[in-house]
């Protein structure tokens, strides 16, 4: 594996930082998905639909894309509005959606409140994960070059 330093021309930098971006999105996708299995597990309303392993695949799917974006927003700066935005935009796409769908086949309203603070809280961990990973460098942050 290659070191930032050992990256020196536009287009390598520019591999470095999508290598980067797909660790974040690793990251970031398979705890969700974890998360979103142990909530299938949990909340029995779940437990009946025949698309557990497509929701967690959608659910990891989500979680990589947010590790990718949140990457490049947290190392525009440190606004803790927008980190805190970016997870509450997330979980609420997710969440809504899900409670959508919970109310097209008649779920009861408990249900459909577990699975917004479900997307709350795995999209809360994916981001305390990335930024322990990036505080320990195991991701590099994002470094724009023109």
């Amino acid at each position: 594996m290659r070191t930032k330093q050992e990256y020196d021309t536009k287009h390598d930098h520019k591999q470095y930082e999508r290598f980067e971006s797909i660790k974040a999105g690793i990251l970031t996708g398979l705890a969700i998905a974890v998360i979103a299995g142990i909530g299938a597990v949990i909340n029995p309303e779940f437990m009946r639909l025949p698309t557990i392993g497509l929701d967690v695949s959608i659910a990891g799917f989500s979680g990589g894309l947010f590790g990718i974006t949140y990457r490049h927003l947290v190392s525009q700066g440190q606004d803790e509005h927008l980190k805190s935005g970016a997870i509450g935009a997330f979980a609420l796409v997710r969440g809504l959606a899900q409670a959508e769908l919970f109310w097209v086949y008649r779920a009861n309203l408990w249900a459909v409140g577990i699975a917004i603070v479900e997307s709350f809280v795995m999209f809360g961990v994916a981001a305390l994960l990335l930024d322990f990973a990036l505080n320990a460098r195991w991701i590099q942050p994002f470094n724009a070059q023109d």
